[in-house]
């Protein structure tokens, strides 16, 4: 990118708009797929066991892919990235579409996956570049969370709408479609970072963060103490799912109308959040943040599980889907402050691939204690854990020092 282009893009807001609806609708799209298909596979002999493949299915690529390809972000324009994989996200999902036979949902929809797990490094590679000289980096990802957390509250509901007409098909097509469209909007709004262009078949290397392994290179970098105590923190909380389902409707036994309204308030914590966060400046560093946005986390599911009466589990998961949009906004500035510009895609796909690690486990640790125990004693266990590895974190931080 020139740099006349560079500057045109970072003057204006409208590259950062496309990118942030951008951002927004490609989060619809995959909740719109991964709803039908959870509902779909639901009614099927063996329900559970096929839900909780398609979770996998969904996690599994950024684990074990995402490392391995990672440097394809560092050698060529996120743009042309992001373009790509929405193009091959669009043609397995309608091919997807119009399959019926199990196994071949779960292979399609794992490659669906596959091809899409470039996507978010590339939207959050290509922030800089359309970043306005006189917006704070925390604002920008915070623009890019607030229509994020748009599209997490719009996909369900569409897929809900195309669900109740008696069509998941329809809405596996909804998806298709929008890939293309954002496709076609990355393209015409000519989104494009500089990581990656002109710059030969390999970047300057830069001695923190050369080599492939961004995982282990991330880990052990400057930032890795923040890494780690995310990483940790969502070893707990992933279990979150599963308790508040067991929490809600078992323990407390609501019915599903209230079911979903406590769910609405979780995700109007996160939308409020990021709506805060993308228009007001917050006197502290992004480290100090995410410390505190941990322990409301985890204060947070202990107060819900410790005190179980209406009006104190609808604050606490509030307070807790506001805490994990700190989190994420945190951990995504801290990130991109301590890194090299060409090796933002790297570092953000590592950042995922150890994200998505500590939720499968965390996942499969918390359902088993639910269904051992109890909902109450998961959400528990993932209040408490998460005070307690913020608290080892600093701890192990302070003796280094």
């Amino acid at each position: 990118m020139s740099a006349q282009a560079l500057t045109a893009t970072r003057t204006g807001s409208g590259p950062l708009l496309a990118l942030a609806a951008t951002q927004g609708l490609s989060a619809a799209g995959d909740l719109v797929t991964l709803t039908a298909l959870i509902v779909g596979l639901q009614a099927r002999d063996g329900g559970p066991l096929l839900v909780t493949l398609l979770i996998v299915a969904s996690l599994l690529p950024g684990i074990l892919i995402g490392p391995a390809v990672s440097h394809l972000m560092d050698r060529f324009d996120a743009g042309t990235v992001l373009k790509t994989g929405l193009l091959a996200r669009a043609l397995l999902v309608l091919v997807l579409s119009f399959t019926t036979d199990t196994v071949l949902v779960l292979a399609l929809f794992l490659g669906a996956s596959a091809v899409s797990v470039m996507e978010n490094p590339a939207i959050l590679t290509l922030a800089p570049a359309v970043k306005p000289e006189d917006m704070e980096t925390l604002k920008v990802y915070a623009r890019l969370a607030l229509f994020r957390n748009l599209g997490a509250i719009a996909g369900p509901v569409a897929a809900g709408v195309f669900i109740a007409a008696g069509s998941v098909q329809l809405a596996l097509i909804l998806d298709a479609v929008s890939s293309l469209i954002l496709a076609a909007v990355v393209h015409i709004a000519r989104l494009r970072s500089s990581t990656g262009i002109d710059q030969g078949p390999d970047p300057v290397p830069d001695a923190n963060w050369t080599g492939r392994n961004g995982v282990g290179r991330l880990l052990q970098s400057g930032v890795g103490a923040s890494v780690w105590m995310l990483a940790l923190a969502i070893l707990f909380t992933a279990a979150l799912p599963v308790a508040q389902a067991q929490f809600l409707l078992k323990d407390l036994a609501i019915g599903p109308a209230l079911y979903g309204a406590v769910l609405a308030t979780y995700a109007a914590g996160r939308l409020g959040a990021s709506l805060l966060s993308s228009l007001v400046t917050v006197p502290a560093r992004a480290t100090t943040l995410l410390t505190a946005a941990c322990l409301l986390m985890g204060a947070a599911l202990a107060s819900a599980a410790l005190v179980p009466v209406g009006p104190v589990v609808v604050v606490s998961f509030f307070l807790a889907g506001a805490a994990n949009t700190q989190q994420v906004l945190s951990i995504r500035t801290i990130v991109h402050d301590a890194t090299p510009q060409a090796r933002l895609g790297t570092t953000f796909t590592a950042l995922g691939a150890v994200n998505n690690t500590a939720t499968l486990i965390g996942v499969i640790a918390g359902g088993a204690i639910v269904g051992i125990v109890s909902g109450t004693t998961g959400l528990l266990f993932a209040g408490a854990g998460t005070i307690a590895a913020v608290l080892v974190v600093g701890l192990v931080r302070s003796g280094r020092q």
